[in-house]
């Protein structure tokens, strides 16, 4: 194509690339930081083989921005947190049962705050405990703590139960 910072893409779509860089099947902005990009890939996941990643390739991502190992609540990754990751990523609704500490507490407290700061207006999690009470201790107080030890977020965490 003879215009200058211009390209044609193999659909025959003419795309100005100036001030953009290709990522995940995807024109950028260079103004859009790494972070956002994960966010909006989790979202709406760009196809492997149009030259996307796979959800569970920004949730990692995006868990790892937010709760490094060297941080003040690391999120730890093992087999079963995979395991959850993969189920939650391939099914719309799902429930879970298991083991006392096999990370279900944790993972899902994850999963929801990722799920919300990617598409709050359209995320809606639903959680359960044994009493409104335990769940303080289980998984509402693993979101707040969470939420808590991530970097600022958008909106706020209501702890009002």
């Amino acid at each position: 194509m003879s215009s200058r910072g211009k390209i044609r893409t193999p659909d025959g779509r003419v795309v100005d690339v100036v001030g953009k860089e290709w990522q995940y099947g995807r024109w950028w902005s260079k103004k859009i930081d790494q972070f956002n990009r994960e966010l909006y890939s989790f979202r709406n996941p760009m196809p492997v083989e149009k030259g996307g990643e796979t959800r569970e390739h920004h949730f990692k991502r995006i868990v790892s921005a937010l709760w490094p190992e060297d941080g003040p609540k690391p999120f730890v990754w093992h087999p079963w947190a995979e395991r959850m990751l993969e189920a939650s990523c391939a099914n719309q609704y799902l429930a879970v049962a298991g083991c006392a500490s096999s990370g279900k507490t944790d993972f899902f407290a994850v999963w929801a705050i990722v799920n919300f700061i990617s598409a709050p207006y359209d995320t809606m999690v639903l959680v359960t405990s044994t009493t409104l009470k335990d769940s303080r201790k289980r998984i509402w107080g693993s979101i707040r703590d969470y939420w808590q030890a991530a970097p600022p977020l958008p909106g706020k965490l209501v702890d009002s139960m």
